[in-house]
């Protein structure tokens, strides 16, 4: 197939096109507020905020970011 039908309550509520295996597409408007709000952050905000704290805090957040198929993964980590 290649759509995925979203459903709630027997009811669609979305229809996307399916990327693939192991591949993500996010839609912002079908995310809660508090989740949008993290997709305006960037791996350079959270580095330079650990940057701050110390160098190994540092070094634990890129280590999470990095080691994550999307940096945004990484976030809330």
């Amino acid at each position: 197939a290649t759509l995925i039908t979203v459903l709630h309550r027997g009811k669609q509520v979305a229809l996307h096109q399916r990327h693939g295996s192991g591949r993500f597409s996010t839609q912002p408007h079908h995310m809660p507020e508090s989740h949008r709000r993290h997709s305006e952050w960037s791996p350079h905000r959270f580095l330079s905020w650990a940057r701050n704290i110390g160098p190994a805090t540092h070094t634990v957040v890129r280590h999470q970011l990095e080691n994550r198929p999307h940096p945004e993964h990484g976030y809330r980590a």
